[in-house]
């Protein structure tokens, strides 16, 4: 027996709406990993190192609301150089579904060194971004985003292509 026509587009739209199941959480984040790749590559090459290492320190107060005089605390971490190029990473969140490009930072109260080896601590990325009242800003993130746009796009729409066309192929629609 023939299928008419109104079968066959209730069969197709039945089909359709599997779709967007292609799209999970953990899809989704996989094809965004890899679009982000073009942002965190012009993130990075936009940070300019320096030649030495830097330091953070822990003073405890002198007095009531006065902290300790400047090169008086003890070091609590040592930043290498290269440290804050190697922490801008594609970031997941637990109540997200998105992927984000920034610096990672290490967990609050931590110490030691930073980016000699594969530890990284960002924390300063705001302050090499936007500057301080005693240096002015790189906006490597700034300049990274319009740079990387059109390759992040590109690389989305590839992605989602192969999706519907292993969707396509597994359906047969």
């Amino acid at each position: 027996m023939a299928k008419t026509l109104e079968q066959e587009v209730k069969e197709a739209i039945k089909k359709l709406q599997l779709l967007p199941k292609e799209f999970s959480k953990k899809t989704k984040r996989k094809m965004l990993r890899k679009a982000a790749k073009p942002l965190i590559n012009a993130a990075r090459n936009n940070i300019g190192d320096s030649n030495e290492p830097h330091y953070r320190y822990k003073t405890s107060k002198a007095s009531n609301k006065l902290r300790a005089p400047k090169g008086k605390g003890n070091v609590v971490a040592v930043y290498h150089p290269g440290n804050l190029r190697k922490s801008i990473k594609a970031l997941t969140f637990r109540k997200s579904s998105d992927i984000f490009v920034g610096p990672r930072v290490a967990k609050r109260g931590s110490g030691g060194h930073y980016g000699k080896g594969s530890r990284v601590d960002g924390y300063y990325a705001a302050m090499v971004e936007f500057g301080t009242r005693n240096t002015a800003g790189q906006a490597y993130m700034r300049r990274a985003v319009p740079a990387a746009t059109q390759a992040v796009q590109k690389k989305i729409i590839s992605e989602t292509k192969i999706i519907i066309e292993n969707f396509k192929n597994k359906n047969k629609v």
